[in-house]
């Protein structure tokens, strides 16, 4: 038998690394195509910015809920902390941010797009495993490139870049309990 042609059920699993894969490169893509969030725009990158900054100082009240973006302002304020711990200056959290909101900013889209690419892996492989069909695992991973909005904002701070999180996990959940 043509070894290119059969797929164990081993192999199949690297089939299900294609989406995640050119979503997390097309993401870091277009973060870098559209440059530091301050060169470009002010709104919302840097509502979230200072939000999360004062999150993650401590200040959990959080100042303007009139969307669902409370849970990229939770992010953004683990991202901050996690960031300065990793760069292990001595400068000031607040001092250091503040000098470098487009390391930071940039570091918070880079988490957001890696976070949804092993999501996009797990469901593919979860629906994979429960199904037994490459077809749908692959499928279930084709949710983030439905919505033309995501095209748009993939290289920015946004809700709508959250989207997809849930859509994946009600739709994993519905196919792998059919």
């Amino acid at each position: 038998m043509n070894r290119f042609v059969c797929f164990t059920k081993n192999n199949k699993f690297y089939l299900l690394l294609l989406f995640p894969l050119l979503f997390f490169f097309s993401g870091i893509y277009f973060r870098l195509i559209l440059g530091d969030p301050s060169l470009r725009s002010v709104d919302p990158e840097f509502v979230y910015f200072m939000t999360g900054l004062n999150i993650s100082e401590g200040f959990f009240k959080v100042i303007h809920i009139d969307h669902p973006g409370t849970p990229l302002q939770y992010l953004v304020a683990i991202v901050f902390r996690i960031t300065h711990f990793l760069r292990g200056n001595s400068t000031e959290y607040i001092e250091d941010v503040l000098r470098h909101p487009d390391l930071y900013l940039s570091m918070v889209n880079l988490t957001i797009t890696a976070l949804l690419a092993i999501t996009l892996f797990i469901a593919g492989r979860y629906v994979f495993i429960k199904t037994g069909s490459l077809l749908y695992g692959m499928l279930i991973q084709t949710i983030p490139f439905i919505a033309v909005i995501l095209y748009e904002i993939i290289g920015r701070i946004t809700p709508e870049i959250l989207i997809p999180f849930p859509i994946i996990a009600l739709t994993t959940f519905l196919i792998a309990s059919g």
